[in-house]
């Protein structure tokens, strides 16, 4: 019965981890976050605010894919 339970919770922890799903809109809040961008020679910061029309200087709304992944 301990096994089951505790199989159950490990299932509703890892279905519940998601923030966002796909078709979800990132919320204001997490478009103004700042994310380091380490490529090269490049050292600034990025926020998905950037792609989006409403807030952006350019009126231009950009669709964005984000894929995480680690290989650790």
């Amino acid at each position: 019965m301990k096994k089951i339970t505790l199989l159950i919770l490990l299932i509703l922890a890892i279905v519940s981890a998601q923030t966002y799903d796909i078709g979800d809109v990132i919320s204001e809040d997490h478009q103004n976050q700042s994310f380091d961008i380490c490529y090269g020679d490049d050292n600034s910061l990025f926020h998905f605010s950037e792609l989006n029309g409403a807030i952006n200087n350019d009126g231009k709304y950009w669709i964005s894919f984000i894929d995480m992944a680690a290989t650790w």
